[in-house]
């Protein structure tokens, strides 16, 4: 009898040369099976295509798409996620290495929860002595203003996804660990399990080149404008409201008056947010730094997060 759940592993490609083959060698050495790696191109005009048909030819149970059209990173995930047959989804960049163990540490922990995450080690040269471990955040609070659970770090169980409303007007990622929050949760594995390799033709770099910060004050001064841009926009109207309903349910004050608040425009439900954020400092802003400065950042923290990913919201 076949004990194994099902792995569908999910990989989005374009131009993936030179890393997508040491990928994809991670991928296929995992020490649990895999029942299916889907691979979806969005164009790819290097030699992306011929080293995933070598790949093929040695390993049946994978499958390419190529797309007519070009989708962009989210809606190629969205698309690719739909075609998985198995009961779980594991999602992988074309350029990150993965642990020979990810996915059986993963399967082991996730238990009846909808979406296990590991930590991940974050650098631009893989050695042995990799130092830079990101271990992401992941309480409902601190997710509303921001995508902190990456996608490549995901084991993700497949009824999720057909739970959800896919895709929506948000990042695939910051879309599901939301989701998950109101279904059956998040489980975490302190231990890094993939290598996310930092280059400049990333897809994180690219974005990040387009939004670097010029100066300290920048954030502060325009974050402001991009709240109030953030405030109009439809995009963003769905998510939040998505998360005031589910909250409701769930009985989250917290999370209800942060989404009354960010939704109001006015100078005292601005500074009402503000000082949430300030006292909650610890859980919607666990990762500012220690010190006075903090409270400062923390206090300011919705015009820090609207600079920073208001882009989340007006990309698609």
């Amino acid at each position: 009898m076949d004990i194994f759940k099902k792995i569908s592993v999910i990989m989005c490609t374009y131009n993936g040369i030179p890393y997508i083959e040491q990928q994809l060698n991670s991928i296929v050495t995992q020490t649990y099976p895999i029942h299916e790696l889907i691979i979806q191109d969005d164009g790819s005009t290097d030699s992306t295509i011929e080293t995933i048909h070598r790949f093929q030819s040695r390993y049946p149970y994978i499958q390419l798409f190529q797309n007519e059209k070009h989708l962009g990173i989210n809606q190629n995930f969205f698309s690719a996620m739909e075609r998985a047959t198995g009961e779980y989804i594991a999602i992988s960049d074309q350029d990150d290495i993965w642990l020979a163990n990810k996915l059986e540490k993963q399967i082991e922990h996730i238990g009846k929860h909808d979406i296990c995450f590991s930590a991940y080690y974050v650098d631009d040269v893989y050695s042995d002595n990799l130092k830079q471990i990101r271990i992401p955040i992941y309480n409902i609070e601190s997710q509303i203003f921001g995508n902190y659970i990456a996608g490549h770090t995901m084991l993700i169980r497949k009824d999720l996804i057909q739970k959800v409303n896919l895709p929506a007007p948000v990042c695939y990622d910051y879309w599901l660990a939301i989701c998950a929050h109101f279904h059956h949760g998040i489980i975490q594995i302190d231990e890094p399990l993939n290598w996310r390799r930092l280059h400049k033709l990333s897809a994180t770099a690219l974005i990040n080149q387009k939004h670097n910060t010029p100066n300290f004050f920048t954030p502060y001064f325009q974050g402001i404008i991009y709240l109030n841009k953030l405030r109009h926009n439809e995009n963003w109207h769905y998510f939040l409201s998505y998360i005031y309903n589910q909250s409701q349910q769930s009985s989250l004050q917290l999370t209800q008056s942060l989404y009354k608040y960010l939704m109001k425009n006015n100078i005292f439900a601005l500074f009402h947010l503000c000082y949430l954020c300030l006292i909650y400092k610890n859980l919607i802003y666990p990762q500012s730094s220690k010190g006075p400065l903090s409270y400062f950042r923390a206090f300011f923290f919705p015009f820090i997060y609207a600079y920073h990913h208001h882009w989340d919201f007006c990309s698609f």
